[in-house]
C-alpha cells in the first residue's frame, strides 16, 4: 500500500536516483580535467606555430602581405583564400560538442543544484565551459592558419626571409617583438611584495681584510690566513 501511494514518475526514477548517489564525481573530473588540458596542450602547439608563420610573414614579409591584401593581387588572393577555406577541413562535431556542453552546464546549474551538491555542480560546470572553449578555439587557429597559407614558403625558411626583407626590420621586428613581451609580464606578473622587514642590509665593506659583517660571515677563500687561525683556535 505504501508503494501504490508514491508516484509512478518518483518510482521509476528511485534506482536512478540511487545510482547518482554512488558516481564517482571525483574521477570523473578528474578524468574532465585530463581532457581539457590535452585540448588545451594540443591547441597551443598549433597555435604558437601558426603565430610565428603568421608574424614572420608580416614583420619580415610585410610588402608581399600588402601587395596580396590592398594592392594590385587582390583579387587572385580572395580567389585563393576562398578556395582555400572551401577544401579546409572544419570538424563541424566540434561545434555540436561544444553546444551540448553549453546546454550541459545550463541545465546542471538550473536542474542540478536540487539533485547535487552544490560545489560538485560549480566544478563539473566549469569543466564544461572550460572544455567549450578550448573547442571553440580549434576555427580561429584553422582560419589563422589558411591565411598563412596562402602565401609562398621560401625554401630556407625564416633565413631566406630575412635576406628579402629590408635590413630595418632585422632591428625593428625583434625589438618590438621584446618590448610587448616586457609588456605582458608587466601586466600578468602578480605584484611583488616588497623587502621584508627582517631582512638584514648587505654588507657594505669592500676589502677582505678584516672581521666578517654581523649576519654575512665572509668565505672561506677571501679571508686572511690570521682570521683562518683565529677561528680554529676558538672552535678548539
Amino acid at each position: 500500500m505504501a508503494d501504490a501511494q508514491v508516484p509512478f514518475w518518483e518510482r521509476a526514477t528511485g534506482p536512478l536516483r540511487r545510482q547518482a548517489a554512488r558516481f564517482p564525481f571525483e574521477r570523473a573530473i578528474l578524468m574532465g580535467l585530463a581532457a581539457v588540458v590535452g585540448l588545451y596542450g594540443g591547441l597551443a602547439a598549433g597555435l604558437f606555430a601558426t603565430a610565428i608563420r603568421f608574424v614572420q610573414l608580416v614583420v619580415f614579409g610585410g610588402a608581399e602581405v600588402a601587395s596580396s591584401l590592398f594592392g594590385s593581387g587582390r583579387v587572385a588572393w580572395l580567389r585563393l583564400f576562398r578556395t582555400r577555406l572551401g577544401a579546409a577541413h572544419w570538424h563541424l562535431e566540434f561545434v555540436a560538442l561544444a553546444a551540448l556542453l553549453l546546454i550541459a552546464a545550463a541545465a546542471l546549474d538550473a536542474v542540478g543544484a536540487k539533485r547535487l551538491p552544490m560545489f560538485e555542480v560549480h566544478r563539473i560546470r566549469a569543466v564544461a565551459l572550460v572544455a567549450a572553449l578550448g573547442l571553440s578555439l580549434y576555427y580561429p587557429l584553422l582560419l589563422l592558419r589558411t591565411f598563412n597559407g596562402t602565401f609562398r614558403e621560401t625554401s630556407g625558411g625564416l633565413y631566406a626571409m630575412l635576406l628579402e626583407a629590408p635590413r630595418w626590420t632585422w632591428v625593428l621586428g625583434p625589438a618590438t617583438g621584446a618590448l610587448l613581451a616586457a609588456l605582458i609580464r608587466r601586466s600578468t606578473a602578480p605584484p611583488s611584495p616588497g623587502p621584508s622587514r627582517t631582512m638584514r642590509k648587505p654588507c657594505s665593506r669592500t676589502t677582505t681584510w678584516g672581521p666578517p659583517c654581523s649576519g654575512f660571515p665572509r668565505p672561506a677563500w677571501q679571508r686572511p690566513w690570521w682570521w683562518t687561525r683565529r677561528e680554529s683556535r676558538s672552535a678548539s
